[in-house]
Order: C-alpha cells, then structure tokens, then sequence
C-alpha cells in the first residue's frame, strides 16, 4: 500500500488560493489532505499526574469534571473523568476519556488535548503536564 492511499493530493501555489480554496492548475506544493469524509472516530485516553496528590484534587475534582463535560460539542464527544489512581496521599493520576471525531489519529490526540487543555485553564499549574500519556485508536477497537 503507498504511503498517501487514502489521501487526496491538490496542488496549491500561493498564488492559487482564493477564499481558502486550491486550483488544480496553478504550480506550486503538493500538499496531501485527509478526506473528512470518512467520518472516522477516535477514543481517546489521556493521563495526567494532578500536583499536591488526593488533598488537591479532592476540592477541584467537580469543578474539573463540570468543565470537561462542558467541552463537548463538534469533534469532541463526551468527555468524561473515566479513572483515579491514587498512590498514598501525595499522588493521584486523572485519567480521562472522550470521543473525537477526526480524519486521523493526529487531529483526534489534538483535539482531546486541547479539550482537556481548555477544562484546565482555572488551574493550569495544577497538572503536571510533563506526566501525560495518551492512548488513542479506533473507535470500537
């Protein structure tokens, strides 16, 4: 199978785009987009080490799962706190899970990560972004 089955090739030169759109005949740079046709969703787990362990989690957890839930909409499909690993009372690793409807793996890591992000922003150095890990495949899968 080649590297680019699957993909749509347009040819855009700068030049060519006009109101965000390419033209076949104008040279310039080959550029390979993923068809959105596909409809394709992603599951998406992600990981983070919350800082200040249980003690600081416990007061925010609400708050941090209200504000992911409140990030659903477009590509992004229930978002949800999905785990707690707790390791005595200094540790606790978030684990939280959503769908994303994206054309590939890479704009649905994106798009998990911005929501998870965005639910964040009250407290952004409350994560130890660092840690994260992320699992992403297939919706079914």
């Amino acid at each position: 199978m080649s590297p680019t089955a699957g993909w749509e090739s347009t040819t855009c030169g700068r030049s060519g785009r006009v109101a965000g759109t390419c033209t076949a005949a104008v040279a310039g740079n080959t550029v390979f987009m993923a068809t959105t046709r596909s409809g394709r969703r992603w599951a998406v787990r992600l990981s983070v080490t919350r800082r200040g362990g249980w003690h600081a989690w416990g007061p925010v957890s609400g708050d941090f799962e209200r504000s992911l839930a409140a990030r659903a909409g477009g590509a992004v499909i229930l978002p949800r706190v999905d785990g707690e690993t707790r390791r005595g009372r200094d540790y606790v690793r978030v684990t939280v899970s959503m769908t994303i409807a994206s054309a590939d793996v890479a704009g649905a890591l994106t798009g998990a990560w911005q929501a998870f992000r965005d639910a964040t922003r009250n407290d952004p150095r409350g994560w130890d972004l660092a840690s994260a890990a992320a699992e992403v495949r297939p919706e079914g899968q």
